[in-house]
């Protein structure tokens, strides 16, 4: 057997991948919660001893031929980890990944670019030919990491784990080393079919200045234009669909993030109805002696009753 080299850093600029150090196991117990447990399936939330015997566990495990490679999560400005990212060799060639994000950090996008990260990684330095991930069906956070993470939904299997005793259907998702890249027209595509009825239902948001004008977007796989919104997913009402990637997209933040497969924030449009032919380009004035009506005050921020719920472990916390 050929010696196993170090366990690498990985970064992007703000995420980064880095093995367990010793001091973690005093930071990251802290930062468990209520949810990871419940979808680890353990009966209660994690311990420093537990965390210390798993960080052992994982050393062990990645000498071990790098049968199992955990990296624990960071985030540029934040001190310790804010989760943690897992794939575990599987024969022919496959990996099974996991994940794990802390209550403090979800809602930030950070799962989906580790999990990203860690395939990358798995496909080059590890050689596997596919990863696939196993996903509580009820667990619709975790679905989206997985979709965002480039992973295609590839079916359910019935009762195929157990949680808190009782029987649990699984979503199984998957990604190929050959799959085109989700930022391309057939990778977008093919991801979303993977998920979504061939007729789908798509909800836009109209978002207006006092001024009359309106805001557009555009995505990173088509030229066009169009307002923040996207499609309705399984179980959704179209007003929830739209609130969810009003906040998703990030448009009511403001924040510009660059997403995977849709980035609407890049060269953000501000657009007046005059744009259409044939209508005028600003509002007509008052008729002499009429009253103004006072401008609307702008509407309060309603993040706090848009935002979904967070993403959290997938099929296993620690």
């Amino acid at each position: 057997m050929t010696a196993v080299p170090p366990q690498p850093t990985l970064t992007d600029g703000e995420i980064t991948l880095r093995p367990w150090r010793d001091d973690d196991v005093d930071l990251a117990p802290a930062l468990e919660d209520e949810q990871i447990a419940h979808w680890s399936g353990s009966p209660r939330v994690s311990t420093r001893d537990d965390l210390a015997a798993a960080v052992r566990r994982w050393h062990e495990q990645y000498d071990d031929d790098r049968s199992v490679v955990n990296f624990a999560v960071e985030l540029a400005g934040v001190d310790g980890p804010v989760g943690t990212v897992e794939v575990r060799r599987c024969p022919d060639g496959v990996g099974d990944v996991r994940w794990t994000t802390y209550k403090p950090f979800r809602g930030r996008r950070v799962a989906p670019r580790a999990v990203r990260m860690l395939a990358s990684y798995a496909f080059t330095e590890l050689g596997l030919e596919r990863l696939h991930a196993e996903v509580d069906a009820e667990n619709r956070p975790s679905s989206r990491v997985a979709l965002r993470a480039g992973f295609r939904r590839e079916g359910v299997l019935r009762g195929s784990a157990t949680l808190g005793g009782e029987r649990r259907d699984m979503i199984v998702y998957g990604l190929r080393r050959d799959d085109p890249a989700p930022d391309t027209v057939l990778g977008w595509t093919t991801l979303m079919d993977s998920v979504l009825p061939k007729k789908r239902v798509i909800a836009h948001v109209v978002v207006r200045d006092t001024g009359g004008r309106v805001l557009l977007c555009t995505t990173s796989y088509k030229r066009d234009l169009e307002l923040p919104g996207g499609a309705v997913e399984p179980g959704e009402d179209p007003l929830t669909a739209a609130r969810r990637e009003l906040v998703e997209e990030p448009v009511a933040a403001g924040h510009h993030h660059r997403r995977r497969a849709r980035d609407p924030l890049r060269g953000l449009v501000h657009h007046r109805r005059a744009r259409r032919p044939g209508l005028p380009t600003e509002r007509p004035p008052a008729p002499a002696g009429a009253r103004r009506a006072r401008p609307r005050p702008p509407a309060p921020r309603r993040q706090a009753v848009l935002n979904p719920r967070p993403a959290v472990s997938g099929r296993s916390g620690t």
